[in-house]
């Protein structure tokens, strides 16, 4: 995606992305000030999802693919950056100092081992992600369950 439009514009593309940042990070920092993560997360998520079928209609339209391209090049590195940070807020959240210390290396090492092993880890790992997502008793569950 990224030289869709040619290597040339490759800088642009990070500079784009440093500019994006720029503008996101205030406005989520705004967003934890004022509201509890349980509130504003799902919309985070369904803003990002939005932007994902956005894209998938641009990219089937008769739009120039390039900067088209370019524009999901940005988005897609503002994702994988907020993406990580988001999650690791909310498990800081949810867990006490002695859960974290317990379950943050168990985590991690559970996002990394699919793509460490065998291929078809990683695409079970991803079809667990098209069912049914858990309701606030199973999540309840789980916290006790961890705890």
């Amino acid at each position: 995606m990224g030289i869709a439009g040619g290597v040339q514009h490759l800088q642009w593309l990070f500079s784009g992305t440093f500019v994006a940042m720029l503008a996101a990070v205030p406005l989520f920092g705004w967003l934890t000030r004022h509201f509890a993560p349980s509130r504003f997360l799902p919309y985070v998520y369904y803003f990002f999802i939005g932007n994902l079928l956005l894209f998938f209609i641009l990219f089937h339209l008769d739009f120039s693919h390039a900067y088209v391209a370019r524009a999901f090049f940005i988005w897609a590195s503002v994702f994988n950056l907020f993406i990580v940070s988001v999650f690791w807020s909310f498990m800081a959240d949810i867990f006490n100092d002695r859960q974290a210390k317990r379950l943050f290396g168990v985590i991690a090492a559970g996002g990394t081992a699919g793509t460490l092993t065998k291929v078809h880890h990683m695409q079970d790992n991803m079809a667990a992600g098209c069912g049914r997502l858990p309701d606030r008793a199973l999540r309840q569950r789980m916290i006790a369950y961890s705890g």
